[in-house]
């Protein structure tokens, strides 16, 4: 379904023009030079298209038409890699940096439970007025 979408809705090559601002305000349409299409642009379509197992086909005129595809091949080999010694390190190494905090934030916890526990001293009015007088 994807190659024959993405087939259809490219132009034909032959066809391809490009717009621009003229040099009065206006808008021009240039032809694909013959030269650039023949040598660069026909061989990379052309490419796509084997890539994507289309083959055009073409009317009594010589105007493509459309496109049919080879029958879909899935991939049937391996799909993940073997574990080398670089995926075993890591994974050894995950439990360990996954706890590396866990000293810090234990500590952090006490803390703050140490601090949650904290009760202001009671000061009445009669201490203020004595401990002016004492630093007078």
């Amino acid at each position: 379904m994807l190659k024959s979408s993405i087939y259809t809705m490219l132009p034909s090559l032959a066809f391809l023009t490009f717009r621009g601002k003229g040099g009065g305000g206006g808008t021009t349409t240039t032809k694909l030079d013959p030269k650039v299409r023949d040598r660069i642009m026909m061989p990379a379509f052309t490419a796509a298209e084997r890539a994507a197992g289309a083959t055009p086909s073409f009317g009594a005129k010589g105007n493509f038409e459309s496109y049919t595809f080879d029958p879909y091949e899935g991939y049937g080999g391996q799909r993940l890699t073997d574990w080398n010694q670089y995926h075993m390190d890591a994974n050894a190494m995950l439990p360990g940096a996954a706890s590396a905090g866990d000293i810090q934030f234990a500590t952090a916890m006490n803390n703050m439970s140490n601090l949650g526990g904290y009760q202001a001293p009671t000061v009445s009015a009669n201490q203020i007025g004595a401990q002016q007088a004492e630093s007078e």
